[in-house]
């Protein structure tokens, strides 16, 4: 979606900030294009995810349900996620009761052989984090997300 999606406005997440937010992310959309920034409107599927990181020239701004977010290193090394645990472990325990905490998350590699992406959380210490392509896809097609992605070229 292009701009701030009213019917979020209600969301427990969203609704003391919602105007404000508004009135910044619309006005950001207004500015893209006299900045030479390109937007276009769509659901873009797993499959071009996998596509772009697979050559290696791009990068993926991705907005996620921070609460679905499942790091394999983590779970690996500690039996539990420390993506929700870590740094961003209050902000957290302060929305317990929120189905939705926007969150996003920089996607820099996809591995096929294991169908898993690499990212790096700007609010986790770890120098990067695993995710499988099924929880990711959770995580970014959670209600509240609208599905937002930027691409960024890279090299």
């Amino acid at each position: 979606m292009i701009g701030a999606n009213a019917a979020y406005s209600k969301e427990r997440f969203y609704r003391k900030s919602f105007d404000a937010d508004q009135a910044r992310v619309n006005g950001l959309f207004e500015n893209a294009t006299s900045s030479n920034i390109r937007i276009i409107e769509m659901m873009l599927p797993l499959d071009d995810f996998r596509r772009f990181l697979s050559c290696g020239q791009y990068a993926m701004v991705v907005l996620v349900n921070m609460r679905l977010l499942r790091c394999s290193n983590c779970v690996e090394q500690t039996a539990m996620c420390n993506c929700n645990t870590g740094p961003l472990g209050a902000v957290v325990q302060q929305m317990r009761g929120y189905r939705y905490v926007g969150h996003f998350i920089v996607l820099v590699q996809y591995d096929p052989s294991t169908d898993e992406f690499y990212y790096r959380d700007p609010g986790v210490n770890d120098d990067l984090c695993v995710i499988s392509a099924k929880d990711l896809e959770k995580a970014r097609r959670s209600s509240g997300t609208d599905h937002d992605c930027i691409v960024v070229r890279v090299v």
